[in-house]
């Protein structure tokens, strides 16, 4: 059993690396999902507190859809959404359970990723520089975008929108595993090097302003951990030197090449938007989206308690008075986790979503060595901070495996290195 575990836990740390496999225009899966299904019977009984969490929150999105499924139209992607959810949770215990594996090896996949990701984005026909970011299938957010599509022999683009900040806060999440490897030495300084730059690299090449957040939350983590100690500012000459390297680096970066990276681009629009209109065109359709669903609980109160489901056809047809009443413009689903929660499972489902955010904080925080710890709780508020105002990537596919399996491993390191047991 535990040389199958291996095999599916090495299957999911490789997943950056893979596109999906399409079945319909609807449905596509990553080949670890299917092993995920055939192994959910034999790992689901096992015990750890975040599984109770994870699969009641689940359960109360995926018991809402199936009433949307009823009363309203059927959407098999909402279904399979909640599958995979679902499927998913065990990840966490074979990574805490895995002796071969640990976060070390995240790096070290990131860095492949990326040169995958590069490598087959150029196979495509497209270009790293003057790259239109309106253009989602131009800009390179990983390969959870493509998908292998088995009838035609060729890879496809699903969607109409980006998955920018699923991979980018996958590889801030990878950059995070590697500097907690860095600081327990487990890995050698040029693969550190090497992930920060894997990782600042791929959100150069994107356009996720979410990622960018946390990102910088991170290394906020970093600077506070080596300049505030016992309340007094300290001066960590190591620290700001690193700190000062990364800015001197970036800053040349994009006053050399600025016009021609994406995510500047992106930054640029946002400032010249605010400038010339006060407001930008995304966040007032998530600001929309918010409105039309608070002024649809008003009109749909069961909603509060049920929810929509994941099932964005019923939702569109549920708030439709309310959109023909207020003509606002907004994005077809609340993009914010906690609103999606409630959107999609209900008030139960929320309060899962909350509880959930909590077990996570009481884990990274009690990570014993200060600097790790710091890194931690930044990466925390930063996926917090996105969670709260920009969408719901926390529960996407790839993010979300990469999580738990980074859940997993650090569960293992507390337990088995200092006998701290908090999730």
């Amino acid at each position: 059993m535990k040389s199958i575990n291996d095999l599916v836990l090495l299957v999911a740390l490789l997943t950056p690396c893979m596109p999906k496999i399409a079945f319909t225009s609807e449905i596509s899966i990553y080949p670890i999902e299917i092993l995920l299904i055939i192994m959910f019977p034999f790992i689901i009984n096992k015990r750890f507190l975040l599984k109770k969490t994870l699969l009641a929150f689940w359960g109360c999105i995926s018991f809402s859809t199936l009433l949307s499924f009823i009363y309203g139209p059927i959407e098999l992607g909402g279904a399979m959404r909640c599958i995979k959810g679902i499927i998913y949770i065990p990840l966490i215990y074979i990574a805490y359970t895995s002796k071969k594996y640990s976060y070390d090896k995240m790096p070290i996949i990131l860095i492949l990723a990326t040169i995958i990701n590069i490598v087959f984005h150029y196979s495509q026909g497209y270009s790293i520089i003057n790259v239109n970011i309106w253009d989602a299938e131009a800009l390179m957010s990983g390969l959870s975008r493509w998908s292998y599509n088995i009838s035609s022999n060729s890879f496809i683009v699903q969607g109409s929108g980006g998955t920018h900040s699923i991979w980018g806060n996958y590889c801030v999440l990878a950059m995070c595993a590697s500097w907690l490897a860095f600081n327990a030495k487990k890995i050698k300084k040029l693969l550190f090097i090497s992930s920060i730059t894997a990782t600042i690299t791929s959100l150069s090449l994107a356009v996720s302003r979410e990622a960018f957040v946390v990102l910088i939350c991170v290394f906020s983590g970093y600077f506070l951990a080596n300049s505030i100690k016992n309340g007094r500012v300290r001066i960590n000459s190591k620290a700001y030197l690193f700190i000062a390297l990364i800015v001197i680096a970036i800053s040349y970066i994009v006053i050399e090449y600025g016009e021609n990276i994406a995510l500047f681009q992106k930054m640029l629009y946002t400032v010249n938007s605010f400038q010339d209109s006060g407001k930008e065109q995304n966040m007032s359709l998530r600001i929309g989206a918010w409105t039309i669903f608070g002024l649809s609980l008003i009109q749909n109160p069961w909603a509060f308690f049920l929810g929509y489901g994941f099932n964005r056809e019923n939702y569109t047809t549920c708030i439709a008075d309310v959109v023909n009443k207020t003509h606002t413009d907004f994005v077809p689903i609340p993009e914010s986790f906690f609103i999606q929660s409630l959107s999609f499972g209900g008030i139960i489902c929320l309060i899962y979503a909350i509880k959930y955010w909590k077990h996570l904080y009481c884990l990274f925080q009690s990570y014993p060595y200060r600097i790790s710890r710091f890194i931690l709780i930044g990466l925390y508020c930063g996926l917090l901070f996105g969670s709260l105002f920009s969408g719901a990537a926390i529960i996407s596919d790839l993010l979300y495996g990469q999580f738990l399996i980074f859940i997993g491993f650090l569960r293992k390191e507390l337990i088995t290195k200092y006998n701290i047991n908090k999730l």
